[in-house]
């Protein structure tokens, strides 16, 4: 598919190192228009909206490096590693806003009707989380009540820490951003006559606009990564599937 490339000045014909690219990716409900920026000719960030929820990697850091902005339905923000599946942490563990609202997800879970709502939708899906997701929602009711008491507690330890709402207020302007930028860049690229597949565009309020969505989205992963022991991120999916003994 045709790439856009926005620059901050004119640099001639060839492409400058320093760059934000555009490309189209997928088809029909699965059309995405995946946004990078490029930097010494590297690609060093990357954002995108799929099914409605944000997607934020930096495949410089190694190990938890990839920002994720809700969750398709059930909206659960966290952070995980964009090359090892098994290695992600929710944000509700350091935020005191995502635990409130994890404690309300849990609780709506009291009801058999919704959980039902809730495993046609990942069936619906049917991603590499499915599974994982349908033996946690196979929790006792028993199981589930300890689980409520657990977010309950947790959130009283949260409350007494400092920076209790730094991740979700931060994640609210990171989301704030990239969706108007989003717009931007799809409203100035969606009347340009195809002749080339490579366009370059001087834009350099996207330009700006997407080093400062980079320099976001670095300070949310800096601030988890010096918060997380590393333990606590690995083999995050079986944990999930413990549920179903409880």
């Amino acid at each position: 598919m045709v790439k856009y490339h926005f620059l901050a000045e004119f640099s001639g014909t060839k492409l400058p190192p320093k760059r934000v690219s555009a490309e189209y990716t997928g088809k029909g409900k699965n059309l995405i228009l995946k946004i990078r920026y490029y930097k010494e000719g590297k690609r060093i960030f990357s954002f995108w909206n799929y099914q409605n929820s944000l997607i934020c990697v930096d495949p410089t850091i190694k190990g938890i490096n990839k920002v994720h902005i809700g969750e398709d339905k059930l909206k659960n923000p966290h952070v995980e590693s964009a090359d090892k599946k098994q290695e992600r942490f929710d944000l509700n563990q350091l935020d005191l806003d995502y635990a409130v609202e994890r404690l309300e997800e849990l609780e709506r879970w009291r009801s058999e009707a919704y959980r039902e709502e809730l495993r046609e939708f990942y069936r619906s899906l049917d991603g590499y989380f499915t599974p994982h997701r349908l033996n946690q929602l196979s929790i006792s009711d028993q199981g589930l009540e300890k689980k409520i008491l657990e977010m309950k507690e947790h959130i009283a330890k949260l409350k007494k820490q400092d920076n209790n709402r730094y991740l979700s207020t931060a994640m609210r302007g990171l989301e704030k951003d990239i969706r108007e930028t989003t717009q931007k860049i799809e409203q100035e690229i969606k009347d340009i006559d195809i002749k080339d597949q490579l366009i370059m565009i001087i834009g350099k309020k996207i330009f700006h606009s997407v080093q400062e969505i980079y320099c976001k989205s670095i300070d949310i992963l800096s601030f988890v990564n010096s918060r997380i022991n590393p333990e606590e991120h690995q083999d995050y999916w079986e944990k999930i599937n413990e549920w179903k003994n409880l």
